[in-house]
C-alpha cells in the first residue's frame, strides 16, 4: 500500500488521486517524519461472505492443492481458500498491542510482548479495556483513511497532504 506512494516521492512525481498508501521516502533516506504517523499499523484481512465454523462441515481435503509430477505425488496446502478468506477482518497493530475485529463482532487482543503467539485473548477482560478502547478508536481512524475517495463528489475540492499523512506534514527549514 505504502510502495507507491513513495515511489512518487523518490521521482519526484504527485501521488495520483484515490491511493490510500503513505510516502515512505522520509524513513528511508533519514529525513524528519511525524512519528505519530508510523506509530501503528493496518491491515485488511478476506473476500467477505459469512465465516465458516466447524458446524458447516467442511472437509479439510478440499483444500490440498495435491499434484503428481513424475509418478511422484507433490502435497500442497492452500492457506489461501474459502475458509481462511472468508468474512472480512481488520487488524491494528500499536506498541506491545495488536487489536484484531471481524466483520461478526469477534474480537481479539493480544499483548504481543507478553504473547507474541496469541494464544491468551484479553479482549472484554477488565485488566486491558485501556488499550482495548485505544485501539478500537485507532482501528476506526484506520477504517476511515484507507477508505477510497474516488470519485471526487461533483464540484468539492480535496485537501491532500503531499505524503498521504493523516495530519498535514511539512519538513522543518
Amino acid at each position: 500500500m505504502d510502495l507507491l506512494p513513495t515511489l512518487c516521492e523518490a521521482v519526484g512525481a504527485d501521488i495520483p488521486a484515490g491511493v490510500q498508501g503513505r510516502s515512505l521516502w522520509p524513513l528511508l533516506t533519514g529525513q524528519e517524519y511525524p512519528e505519530e504517523e508510523f506509530a501503528s499499523a493496518y491491515g485488511e484481512h478476506g473476500f467477505g461472505g459469512l465465516e465458516f465454523t466447524e458446524d458447516d462441515g467442511l472437509d479439510i481435503r478440499a483444500f490440498d492443492s495435491s499434484t503428481i509430477i513424475d509418478g511422484e505425488r507433490i502435497v500442497r496446502f492452500d492457506e489461501l481458500n474459502t475458509v481462511t478468506q472468508a468474512g472480512f477482518m481488520r487488524t491494528v497493530r500499536r506498541g506491545d498491542w495488536k487489536l484484531n475485529m471481524s466483520m461478526q463482532g469477534k474480537g481479539g487482543l493480544y499483548r504481543i510482548t507478553d504473547d507474541p503467539l496469541e494464544l491468551n485473548n484479553l479482549f472484554g477482560s477488565p485488566q486491558a479495556r485501556e488499550a482495548e478502547l485505544e485501539l478500537l478508536r485507532e482501528l476506526a481512524v484506520w477504517m476511515m483513511r484507507s477508505e477510497d475517495p474516488l470519485p471526487y463528489p461533483g464540484s468539492y475540492s480535496y485537501k491532500r497532504d503531499p505524503r498521504n499523512y493523516a495530519a498535514p506534514y511539512r519538513d522543518k527549514e
